[in-house]
């Protein structure tokens, strides 16, 4: 899957057919405008990001993950993690759901002690939104997550680390699948 924009839309793509990802079609039911976070908030959250993900493939591999990792909130969440004694399934790897035609790329797939299946999304925030737990729950649709359980781990400026498992949820199933429905006659 190769990411691709869209009338203005953020999607992926197989060469065949296109995608809209999860974050374009949560825009529908959360419409959050970018204009309300800070560009400074926006730019420091992406590079946490991305850290986060070169650092999470450095362990995968088997090296040191502190190794380059130069923002503090990145090494509390890898402090937080490697307690964890998770095994890395994936690390933002895009992914489809062949039945409801939406991609999803979720921050990092993990077995947990017990060799469950768990999907984790890292939000460097100081608060976190329902909109957060739709996309959660989106990912463990996913066909590649099915029977997986959520969490939301928040990152905050001070680098307090807190998770926060969550429930499969059939109200939040349906929101995310009204707001693809919604997604989809617009595209039309």
């Amino acid at each position: 899957m190769i990411e691709e924009v869209r009338n203005g839309l953020r999607g992926y793509t197989d060469g065949n057919t296109w995608y809209p990802a999860v974050g374009t079609i949560l825009d529908v039911l959360h419409p959050a405008p970018m204009e309300w976070i800070a560009e400074d908030d926006l730019a420091e959250g992406a590079a946490c990001h991305k850290e986060m993900e070169q650092c999470l493939t450095i362990l995968r591999n088997g090296g040191n993950p502190y190794d380059g990792c130069t923002i503090v909130r990145v090494r509390k969440f890898l402090d937080w993690f490697t307690r964890q004694g998770f095994t890395i399934v994936s690390i933002e790897k895009p992914e489809a759901n062949a039945l409801h035609g939406f991609v999803g790329r979720s921050d990092i797939v993990v077995l947990d002690n017990q060799l469950k299946g768990l999907v984790l999304e890292a939000k460097y925030a100081e608060s976190l939104q329902e909109r957060y737990e739709v996309q959660a729950e989106a990912y463990t649709r996913l066909d590649a997550h099915k029977g997986f359980k959520s969490a939301l781990v928040q990152i905050t400026r001070a680098g307090i680390v807190k998770a926060k498992p969550l429930k499969p949820s059939a109200r939040h199933w349906a929101a995310f699948l009204s707001a693809l429905g919604v997604h989809k006659w617009r595209m039309k």
